[in-house]
């Protein structure tokens, strides 16, 4: 039954493709018979099919023949050309883009790579930056010393220059004696009233040898007796004038200040004032007389008449200046307390 079969299945075939007039079929070679190795059933997994036959498994040979076909050619069907050749170009795609994208990732990395350069060189932009910076404020408050030191410099300059200037240009008040008229001015004589049960008279004259006016001119003298080496009294300052010039009650108690005030002294200028030795005497101001006895000692040279004061004023800045002055009659060796008080301001 089954060599029918395939008989019937090869007559088929064959009339399937039949052969040109004329021509006859090749024999068919003659079948060799091989005797395969006897199978290993196993039982478990042998089956029959609905029509009783044997059926084979993976494990079982089975002794039917194998249908073989035939192809007529190895050419490519339309349908075959077009799906390999969409598969080429898809492949030269896939090619082309992967170049594409690999260099496209190199330049992305190159970039980074410049970009990183540059971020590294901002780094160290940004550094530098600070460590001048810090170098800067460094130099900078350095400078701002120096600045400062030669600022100050510059203000005590300033101030020494404009001290000079004011000195050069301030007032300077002077105290002498009135000179006799006449007398030669470089060896001028002193008219000085002395006669016994008299007051002591003393012509004084305040010149400004600078050159601006002395303004607000305040002046105290005192007239007194003194030997070479006698204590003396000194107006020393304005309120100690004032308490001179309190009225007190009693006896003559001590001789008083002569006080002297004037507005303005122009430059090269000058005021006289007479001096008077002056007292206290039972609560009234009054003229000390001269005593006979004082006459006696101011003849024989034992005392000598002392001027002595202070000239206050201000010049026209507004700086308060002073004048001490101190001087014997007649001019001579004179106690050494007079000539120690005479001064003058450094103002």
């Amino acid at each position: 039954m089954e060599a029918e079969k395939h008989g019937d299945a090869d007559a088929s075939a064959g009339n399937a493709h039949p052969l040109p007039a004329g021509e006859t079929a090749p024999a068919r070679p003659a079948p060799i018979a091989v005797n395969p190795p006897a199978p290993t059933v196993i039982q478990q997994n042998a089956g029959t099919d609905s029509q009783g036959k044997q059926r084979c498994t993976k494990i079982q040979n089975c002794d039917e023949p194998l249908s073989v076909k035939v192809i007529k050619d190895d050419e490519l069907s339309s349908f075959e050309r077009i799906t390999v050749r969409y598969g080429y170009w898809g492949i030269v795609f896939a090619f082309v883009s992967l170049v594409i994208a690999s260099y496209a990732a190199y330049c992305v990395f190159q970039q980074f790579k410049e970009m990183a350069a540059q971020t590294e060189l901002l780094n160290r932009g940004a550094r530098q930056a600070r460590e001048d910076s810090k170098d800067t404020s460094a130099s900078t408050a350095q400078q701002l010393a120096i600045l400062q030191g030669q600022l100050r410099e510059q203000q005590n300059s300033v101030g020494v220059v404009t001290k000079q200037m004011r000195q050069d240009q301030r007032p300077w008040l002077r105290v002498e004696f009135v000179p006799i008229a006449g007398d030669d001015p470089a060896n001028p004589r002193v008219k000085v009233k002395i006669t016994t049960g008299q007051p002591i008279g003393v012509p004084i004259r305040i010149r400004n040898t600078g050159k601006t006016p002395a303004e607000i001119v305040t002046a105290y003298f005192l007239i007194q007796l003194a030997g070479i080496d006698d204590p003396m009294a000194f107006p020393l300052e304005k309120n100690i004038a004032k308490r001179f010039r309190t009225p007190k009650k009693g006896t003559l108690t001590h001789i008083l200040v002569n006080y002297i005030e004037t507005g303005v002294i122009f430059s090269d200028s000058y005021v006289e004032s007479s001096l008077t030795r002056t007292g206290m005497e039972n609560g009234n101001k009054t003229a000390i007389p001269l005593s006979p006895s004082e006459s006696a000692d101011i003849l024989s040279g034992r005392v000598m008449i002392y001027v002595s004061g202070r000239v206050e004023y201000f010049d026209e800045f507004g700086t308060q200046h002073w004048t001490d002055f101190c001087h014997p009659l007649p001019d001579a060796s004179a106690n050494f307390r007079c000539t120690r008080y005479n001064a003058v301001d450094s103002n």
